[in-house]
């Protein structure tokens, strides 16, 4: 049997490594698709009685965009699910990120895309 075959084959074991090294090389933007293409085929740890949609999620997090909140799940840095046509993330993770730097930042280029835009509320 191959070991991409065998049922113990954790491919996150060989590639979360290889995004940290992308990470200790400058290339966080490599890191972050990666992560973001794992959090993808990862087994969801979220629980599933505890999630909320994107729109309070971003309300939660300070940002004016739902969108934004997809962002972060699809950058693998907000574990979320998706649930019908929707996606959820769970409440827990949006804790974790409050006051990070990475939410921190994401605020920052989020408020400066809306003052490019103007005043309007997001779509």
């Amino acid at each position: 049997m191959l070991p991409h075959e065998s049922d113990s084959f954790d491919p996150h074991a060989h590639l979360d490594p290889l995004a940290d090294r992308f990470d200790a090389l400058g290339l966080a933007d490599i890191a972050r698709r990666l992560r973001g293409l794992m959090a993808d085929q990862r087994p969801s740890t979220v629980d599933e009685t505890n999630l909320i949609d994107l729109a309070e999620a971003a309300v939660r997090l300070g940002l004016r965009s739902p969108l934004t909140v997809r962002d972060l799940v699809g950058q693998g840095l907000l574990e979320g699910m998706r649930h019908a046509d929707t996606v959820l993330v769970s409440r827990a993770g949006v804790d974790e990120l409050l006051g990070s730097p990475t939410l921190l930042r994401t605020r920052r280029v989020e408020e400066q895309l809306w003052s490019l835009l103007g005043d309007g509320e997001p779509a």
